[in-house]
């Protein structure tokens, strides 16, 4: 924790995706094989630990592939783990293909999951603090954000909005969220569009403009993993400092609650100010 941060209140983040590499190549062997028997042949992707609000999260996006010998067979496969990703939701491609080992492998990859989320948390709290509070695998959707339960599905949905701040003008935040080729430039060249829906990050976020003026946006949002799309709303106003955004998220899954924060600067604010060189 640093000693500016009182309480860990603030925001701290920490990358952890070398620890998290490392975790999947020691502990990852699905299927009950032996060790040498899964080989992993590739990892990618991104993975911070942060701190707000005395809250400490882990978001991560990785990408495994590996290969292994069931019975005589040769097999190769790539599996998304995603700290958003719920059980059995999982991206697996398994060549050739087996109903039974695919379920078998998504199931696994669904305890390794929640396994290695909250082993994350622990390692890394002493970092910022042995008090920070931990949001462990199925967080409640009591958080230091505003996070009402609407019961709208089986799903118990939630709504969320939080403030965040940038050293711009909020006509500059404003045009950066709305200009796609400038959306291109901060996102670092992930940005896609199919008809109105656009997406971003290799479609972790995907979403639909509805509407905007001169202060706001209101837009279908979601993460690839959800089912569905919620409603986002960003309201951008002027302060001394720059401008402050208000986010209204409508209708996402709960476990989303304590996450947002974290992954709003991961994936927005966090590359808006390195554009501009603020870090």
């Amino acid at each position: 924790m640093s000693w500016k941060n009182v309480n860990n209140w603030h925001w701290e983040e920490r990358d952890c995706v070398d620890w998290v590499k490392k975790y999947i190549e020691e502990n990852f062997k699905p299927l009950a094989l032996a060790a040498d028997k899964v080989k992993i042949t590739n990892l990618t992707g991104d993975a911070v630990v942060s701190q707000r609000k005395n809250k400490l999260i882990a978001v991560y996006d990785i990408q495994a592939a590996f290969k292994f010998t069931e019975i005589t067979t040769e097999y190769e496969a790539k599996v998304e783990l995603c700290s958003e990703s719920s059980d059995n939701d999982f991206e697996l491609s398994l060549r050739p293909n087996d109903p039974k080992l695919r379920s078998a492998i998504l199931s696994y990859c669904s305890e390794f999951n929640k396994k290695m989320l909250n082993d994350i948390l622990d390692f890394h709290k002493a970092y910022f603090s042995e008090s920070v509070l931990l949001n462990r695998q199925q967080p409640s959707v009591e958080s230091s954000h505003v996070a009402v339960n609407i019961g709208v599905d089986s799903r118990n949905l939630v709504n969320i909005s939080d403030d965040f701040a940038l050293p711009i003008s909020a006509e500059q935040a404003l045009k950066l969220l709305l200009d796609d080729d400038l959306v291109l430039k901060w996102s670092q060249g992930s940005f896609t569009k199919s008809g109105d829906v656009k997406a971003i990050y290799d479609n972790l976020i995907l979403y639909r403009i509805l509407s905007h003026d001169n202060q706001n946006i209101k837009m279908e949002w979601k993460v690839k993993n959800w089912d569905s799309f919620g409603s986002l709303k960003i309201s951008i106003s002027n302060d001394e400092s720059g401008c402050k955004l208000s986010t209204q998220l409508e209708g996402v899954p709960p476990n989303f609650a304590d996450d947002h924060a974290p992954f709003f600067e991961r994936y927005y604010w966090g590359p808006i100010k390195r554009l501009f060189g603020i870090f």
